[in-house]
């Protein structure tokens, strides 16, 4: 009887355990790796190393990411855990009702590369990211698979993730005139304080100290507090919420007042007719970021002070706003060419 047995695109392998029972063990479409996993299968139990199969090979992809968002729940950031969960229906709906054994590098392959049809190799990679580290957990912590399939899987496209975009205070403007009363408050704030779209749609009062003028983030990408400081716009944009929630008060401070949650998917909505309308199709949310640190850096700030205030854990990020000032430093070394050019020799006259 043959070892390897191939039904529709899935090739599995045949051996005998110690007890002498037959087992039959799918592993996908590859004959070339049904030959080596059988090898190894053999060498297992000849030398004594062969366990029985593993329990995560009866699940299905939904009961690991089930298990995964409850792992998420205490070991990551909240942030962290509702940007997970906007991926989580993807990949259900992908692999969902697959056992974990069948979920194979091709299929995973596939998924990707109709990801990155419709979105960008960034957001691809957080995709692949948070499937492979479910697959990781489940070997190195739960102990339920012997290996993870999906480790040398890798984004079929290199990922560049700096964008050098910022608005001119002409686009601020523009951008500013068109956005709805809710989402100018959001926009004002990004380009005052730098803060991401996160950092800035999570803020609580309790964050806030406009005596002092800071506010002080806790949840933040790198793990690590950051005070925040606030320009006179901020103190005054903040008052006015504070006003306005008085009656109505929330612990946070931008709320849809039709739900009384803070703002999620109904700013994104509000972002892109702005965008549109003020006729800026090619800018992110997070180049407000971008503006905030270019402009702070054209206006003479030193990297190490813009690197702190972004709450940069590496210089290596902040020294992309090196760029911002490079028309100032132009024009300086342009003084150079005046410096060194010799005036023309006048004209000897002869003598009289």
């Amino acid at each position: 009887m043959s070892n390897l047995q191939k039904r529709g695109n899935t090739w599995s392998i045949r051996y005998t355990v110690p007890g002498g029972k037959r087992k039959l063990e799918a592993i996908g479409p590859s004959k070339r790796q049904a030959e080596l996993m059988l090898a190894r299968r053999k060498t297992e139990i000849k030398e004594q190393k062969y366990f029985p199969t593993p329990e995560g090979h009866s699940w299905t992809c939904n009961q690991l990411l089930d298990r995964y968002m409850e792992y998420s729940k205490v070991t990551k950031k909240p942030s962290t855990c509702v940007s997970d969960g906007y991926l989580i229906p993807h990949l259900r709906q992908a692999f969902g009702e697959l056992l974990l054994k069948d979920i194979t590098p091709d299929k995973v392959n596939v998924y990707i590369e109709e990801k990155l049809r419709h979105y960008s190799p960034s957001t691809c990679r957080y995709h692949l990211s948070l499937l492979k580290h479910a697959f990781n957990v489940a070997v190195n912590k739960w102990k339920i698979l012997r290996e993870n399939p999906l480790r040398d899987v890798k984004l079929p496209v290199k990922v560049q993730n700096e964008r050098k975009r910022y608005l001119t205070p002409q686009e601020i403007d523009r951008l500013l005139a068109v956005c709805s009363p809710h989402l100018k408050r959001i926009v004002l704030t990004a380009l005052h304080t730098g803060m991401r779209k996160n950092e800035i749609v999570t803020l609580k009062w309790e964050q806030l100290y406009l005596d002092e003028r800071f506010a002080l983030l806790t949840d933040t990408k790198n793990g690590e507090s950051r005070p925040v400081p606030l320009t006179s716009t901020m103190v005054d944009l903040f008052k006015e919420i504070q006003a306005e929630q008085q009656n109505d008060p929330s612990p946070h401070v931008f709320v849809n007042p039709h739900t009384g949650n803070p703002y999620r998917r109904d700013a994104d909505t509000a972002w892109q007719n702005a965008l549109k309308n003020a006729k800026l199709p090619d800018i992110h949310f997070h180049d407000l970021r971008h503006t905030a640190a270019s402009h702070l850096r054209m206006q003479g700030v030193d990297l190490l002070t813009l690197q702190e205030l972004l709450g940069h854990k590496d210089g290596r990020m902040t020294k992309r706003y090196a760029h911002a000032d490079l028309a100032h430093r132009l024009a300086a070394v342009e003084t150079l060419e005046r410096a060194y050019k010799l005036p023309a020799p006048e004209d000897k006259k002869e003598p009289q």
